[in-house]
């Protein structure tokens, strides 16, 4: 019940709320739409990926204790739907099951997928770590700042356009050089923005 309150007693963490409910009502039925356009597994994994970054980082900026409270309680929403999905816990088990299935690849071997809570975590870890820090202002800026630099915009970014226009690998790899600079330009684009 005090989380309740503690959403409504700040105009703040109200509009994050409704902006996280209305990017949720229309990112995931939008993304899962998407596959069935036919658009590359990877591409669509990564689409999840920059509806994080536009759910976390205008939160990040605005109401960072609220986003530490949020992402808590989002993990043990996480936790309950996969537990909810692998028991096939009616009504909604089997609908999750099939749901989350259409999202895995070879690595979500096993009988629980993790790659959607590993987002989550990768995204907000940097922010429970240096939140409040004793280090340089500006640096724990930039330090909570890296999950969702690193995970939400410069993977993103490397990963749809090396998987899609990519042409010229790295010795050695399957990374190309089109997805790299994607990935670099991503990053540094998010940091202006979240330093203007």
């Amino acid at each position: 019940l005090w989380v309740v309150y503690y959403t409504l007693e700040s105009s703040e963490h109200l509009v994050i709320g409704i902006i996280w409910l209305g990017l949720l009502v229309l990112g995931l039925p939008a993304i899962h739409i998407s596959t069935q356009k036919g658009l590359r597994l990877i591409v669509v994994r990564k689409l999840y990926h920059i509806l994080a970054l536009f759910l976390f980082t205008p939160a990040q900026l605005i109401a960072p204790e609220f986003l530490l409270l949020a992402s808590g309680i989002a993990v043990a929403v996480l936790v309950l739907i996969e537990y909810t999905r692998i028991y096939r816990v009616p009504p909604f088990g089997t609908w999750l099951h099939s749901y989350m299935h259409t999202y895995t690849d070879s690595r979500d071997e096993g009988v629980v997928i993790m790659t959607h809570m590993y987002l989550l975590i990768g995204c907000t870890a940097p922010l429970w770590f240096f939140y409040n820090s004793s280090i340089n202002p500006a640096l724990a800026k930039i330090c909570s700042f890296s999950g969702l630099v690193v995970l939400g915009a410069a993977d993103a970014a490397g990963a749809m356009v090396g998987s899609s226009v990519g042409r010229f690998r790295w010795p050695g790899g399957k990374k190309t050089l089109e997805g790299t600079l994607a990935a670099v330009v991503a990053a540094f684009f998010l940091f202006c923005l979240i330093y203007a």
